[in-house]
């Protein structure tokens, strides 16, 4: 306290010109400091790789799937095909609809660089991108940002936050057939009648 005070009283009581270079000292500091710790990339997390992949596949999607599934009931299946590499393919009565995959690199020995997949849509762009319709929805879009929050919060342990997803205005038919699930009427992912030849055979890239 007594240095704390003999260097408050020395600063206060120097000239003007100290002063205002200790100032500009002290908020040169704190910019290079901030500019150390917002360096790192955002998709990069402070664990170990092992970690981040025990993390990833230790709990199931239930939560994820209740926030994210339209009208249709979803499955999730995953596949861990190496420790660095880990897939989720998501099917409705029997046929896959989606999937998403995560990849995990070192980005140091207690960091995990994080990058996730998404297959191509048929007319471009990834499924589920935020702009694409779908008669039967089976999640909200966009779906990489589902995928991104998902991730975020195994590897932080804490609970999926939707709050933290942007919003799609493609998300309209996945709303109003959410309701029909929750009113205890599911849809079925082909219970449509399709009137054009347009074969949905992204899932097999």
């Amino acid at each position: 306290m007594i240095h704390d005070n003999f260097t408050r009283h020395a600063y206060c009581g120097a000239p003007k010109g100290i002063q205002m270079r200790v100032a500009k000292l002290c908020t040169l500091s704190c910019l290079i400091l901030a500019a150390s710790c917002s360096s790192q990339p955002s998709n990069v997390y402070d664990v170990p790789v092992d970690v981040a992949f025990e993390r990833l596949i230790s709990r199931d999607l239930h939560d994820f799937r209740i926030a994210r599934q339209c009208g249709i009931l979803i499955h999730f299946k995953k596949q861990a095909l190496t420790n660095q590499r880990v897939k989720w393919s998501v099917t409705s009565s029997g046929k896959q609809v989606a999937s998403f995959t995560v990849l995990l690199t070192p980005y140091s020995d207690d960091q995990t660089q994080i990058d996730i997949e998404i297959p191509q849509a048929p007319d471009g762009g990834e499924i589920y991108d935020g702009t694409k319709f779908y008669p039967r929805p089976a999640l909200h879009q966009p779906l990489r940002d589902g995928v991104e929050e998902l991730v975020s919060a195994r590897l932080e342990q804490r609970e999926f936050d939707v709050m933290r997803i942007p919003p799609s205005e493609e998300n309209r038919v996945c709303r109003i057939q959410r309701g029909a699930l929750e009113s205890g009427h599911n849809f079925k992912v082909d219970d449509y009648e399709r009137n054009d030849d347009v074969a949905d055979d992204w899932g097999s890239q």
